[in-house]
């Protein structure tokens, strides 16, 4: 795997309304399940960096990531030395499915569990974890239990 390929800097720094307004849905959504779980520690992170120890590791930034970690642990300075646990990434038209599913396979092979790709032009979602991709269309309910226990979201409310 070609590691330049997947990492940042955004090579799209650009980013399109509507991509926004799915990255804002989907934070917000986490959000206020992060927030209703609050024995969770779980902290919801937009655009924060990932970066395993070691020179040739890429800096890896979803749109959106969440880590179970106290506030006081969240690291000020750099990358975070660690892959987080569940990591959401809102394709924009310019980015390959092949690259998405890269980055994918990466965070997978690093400690993530579960990796969530949102398709806004075919308006469905693929989640991926250590054994199956899943794809998800609009009219599916999203559910997120093995790293958010009872979350679920409609898909079509991303839309």
């Amino acid at each position: 795997m070609d590691t330049l390929a997947i990492a940042s800097p955004d090579p799209f720094p650009g980013r399109p309304q509507k991509h926004a307004a799915v990255v804002t849905e989907l934070l917000y959504a986490v959000m206020l399940y992060l927030k209703r779980q609050s024995q969770s520690g779980g902290i919801c992170l937009y655009r924060a960096s990932y970066q395993l120890p070691g020179e040739s590791n890429p800096v890896m930034t979803p749109d959106i990531s969440v880590v179970f970690i106290s506030e006081d642990e969240l690291v000020d300075d750099g990358p975070a030395p660690y892959m987080p646990p569940l990591v959401m990434d809102v394709r924009i038209p310019e980015e390959s499915m092949r690259l998405m599913r890269q980055r994918a396979e990466y965070y997978l092979a690093h400690g993530t569990q579960l990796v969530i790709i949102v398709h806004v032009e075919k308006q469905c979602v693929e989640t991926y974890d250590q054994k199956v991709a899943t794809l998800y269309s609009t009219d599916a309910i999203l559910v997120l239990d093995a790293v958010l226990p009872g979350f679920t979201l409609a898909v079509r409310e991303l839309f």
